[in-house]
């Protein structure tokens, strides 16, 4: 991921960013996290990132099997909790952008800012599907590629 994409997600969330937007990602339609930014730094956790951007995979899974029986794909998705918003949209092949925003925050300028990133650096968020014959995780340690 270029410096270009995470400074992008981190001016999301500065004071001139997107209103009570919390957390933002991009992420490989098979769970890779390929870029993070957090609002609060103290909860900027690489590994809760990663947790987080797997589950954004299977979420996407879910909900693009839903659709592709009507013969639809996946554009965006927003997911209501009591306390937080978390939406995900498609950012190119295979990649999505990912947002984690409080329960107040307007919806409307959440979803264009994540848009915007997409129009401005959506070739850079596009990811190659890995090979099949590849694995999908290497040992710590191991030299291996």
């Amino acid at each position: 991921m270029t410096e270009r994409v995470q400074y992008l997600l981190q001016n999301l969330l500065t004071a001139d960013g997107v209103p009570g937007l919390q957390m933002v990602m991009a992420v490989t339609v098979d769970g890779m996290l390929r870029a993070h930014a957090y609002r609060d730094q103290d909860t900027a956790n690489r590994a809760a990132a990663e947790r987080l951007a797997a589950g954004t995979a299977s979420l996407v899974a879910l909900a693009g099997s839903v659709l592709a029986e009507q013969g639809d794909v996946l554009r965006q998705l927003p997911i209501e909790g009591r306390k937080s918003w978390y939406v995900v949209i498609a950012a190119g092949p295979h990649a999505y952008l990912a947002a984690r925003a409080d329960h107040d925050a307007v919806l409307d300028d959440v979803f264009y800012a994540l848009h915007r990133i997409v129009g401005s650096v959506g070739q850079e968020l596009t990811a190659a599907l890995r090979d099949a014959d590849a694995p999908a995780w290497v040992p710590s340690g191991s030299t291996e590629r």
